[in-house]
């Protein structure tokens, strides 16, 4: 192959096949794979005499944004022997810095749907389907990422990229969990769909609802030292009663004055 290739452009990948057999083989295809390019394309042979060779010719597009690394091309050929035998063969690309611009706006040949608002309770978790069709000609490859809002946390099941075929619809969900402290009423957020050299953005409104867990604590708390409080009350209540009931009476002193006596003469 030609082993580096700007971002954008398109890889040049040769292939030679050779029947070193000492009869004719059939029924050939090649396949090139690489599923973070997007590659999926195939050729195919009728037949190959013995002892001749063929050669292919296949051109990769590289996708504009494509991450500047090496890639590996695997290379799969099948064929008819009286059974069908596979080989494979792995050959390296380098995606070198190229033209990268993004334009906003709706993805060319795609339908996108999702809700447009829900509502999410503290400490609770959303599911939002995100479904997706290609109207292209090619496969496409779409990247879901969502606006970073604090006290909210997400994850896209079962991968933040699709990859689909022409006419393929897939859907991706999207699990929005809200922590118990985050920012309560509505909130927009943004969830952002890339698509090669394009991006749109689908705004998503969501009603955070429930108490806080701070809030909640503290109440508790209070609730919590009340009760002690009043328990003590009753406590020291109870141990006063107790004591007055146990103290011993004291005799009643009772002071008697004897007083003159009046004699009196009857005649």
């Amino acid at each position: 192959p030609d082993n580096k290739v700007r971002q954008g452009e398109f890889a040049h990948l040769t292939v030679r096949l050779h029947n070193d057999k000492d009869r004719n083989i059939g029924n050939i295809v090649v396949t090139l794979r690489n599923r973070e390019l997007g590659i999926d394309t195939q050729q195919e042979i009728p037949a190959l005499p013995r002892g001749e060779q063929a050669t292919l010719e296949f051109w990769l597009k590289i996708p504009s944004c494509q991450r500047q690394q090496n890639y590996p091309i695997t290379i799969i050929a099948e064929f008819y022997d009286g059974k069908i035998i596979s080989e494979t063969q792995v050959e390296m690309i380098t995606v070198e810095k190229g033209t990268c611009t993004t334009t906003e706006g709706p993805l060319d040949n795609t339908i996108i749907k999702m809700f447009d608002a829900i509502d999410l309770d503290r400490g609770g978790t959303a599911l939002i389907p995100i479904t997706i069709t290609n109207l292209g000609e090619d496969q496409a490859k779409y990247d879901i990422s969502v606006q970073y809002i604090p006290g909210i946390t997400w994850r896209v099941d079962p991968s933040a990229t699709l990859r689909l075929e022409p006419g393929q619809q897939d859907t991706a969900y999207l699990h929005l969990t809200a922590d118990n402290d985050a920012p309560f009423g509505q909130n927009k957020i943004t969830i952002t769909i890339t698509s090669d050299a394009q991006k749109t953005a689908v705004p998503l409104r969501i009603t955070t609802r429930g108490a806080t867990t701070a809030v909640l604590e503290q109440n508790t708390g209070i609730i919590t030292v009340q009760v002690l409080l009043l328990i003590a009350v009753l406590v020291l209540i109870a141990v006063a009663v107790a004591i007055a009931r146990r103290r011993p009476k004291r005799p009643r002193t009772v002071s008697v004055e004897k007083a003159d006596e009046k004699l009196e003469t009857y005649y």
